[in-house]
């Protein structure tokens, strides 16, 4: 468990039934409960490939990275692994400072950190459901990219 994880019982995948979670290929090695953005395909491939991002409030915002855990304890090791994304409903989610519960979410200049969003349409990942106490948390929030 990871210093500052609530629901420490959930290693991988949604906190709640209601959630939505898509399978999609990673463009690069991802951690778990990481918020990725949409870019583009592989070759020869229709569909877009999720990965973290260092842009803050970045609109190309998809979800949260929730699983698989591999041994590495990552979610992706590489570019080509598939991963499940929590688009819609409760998951946890790795955040870069303390923030209040009901903070809204977005990417942040971190890759791979959740942090405070500056409403921009499409640039909100979704609200927490729980104070986080520093950078480094694991904490549920509920996603809504969308």
């Amino acid at each position: 468990m990871a210093v500052g994880e609530l629901l420490p019982k959930i290693f991988e995948g949604p906190v709640g039934p209601e959630s939505q979670v898509v399978d999609k290929i990673a463009a690069g090695a991802i951690d778990l409960w990481s918020p990725v953005i949409l870019v583009a395909p592989g070759t020869g491939e229709d569909l877009a490939r999720v990965n973290t991002t260092t842009t803050a409030n970045n609109v190309l915002c998809y979800g949260v990275v929730v699983g698989p855990i591999r041994a590495s304890g990552k979610a992706a090791d590489a570019a080509g692994d598939k991963v499940n994304v929590c688009v819609f409903g409760r998951c946890k989610v790795k955040v870069n400072a303390a923030l209040a519960v009901g903070a809204m979410i977005a990417t942040t200049t971190t890759a791979g950190k959740a942090g405070a969003a500056t409403p921009a349409i499409g640039a909100v990942i979704g609200k927490l459901e729980a104070a986080s106490g520093a950078d480094g948390d694991i904490v549920p929030c509920f996603v809504d990219a969308a």
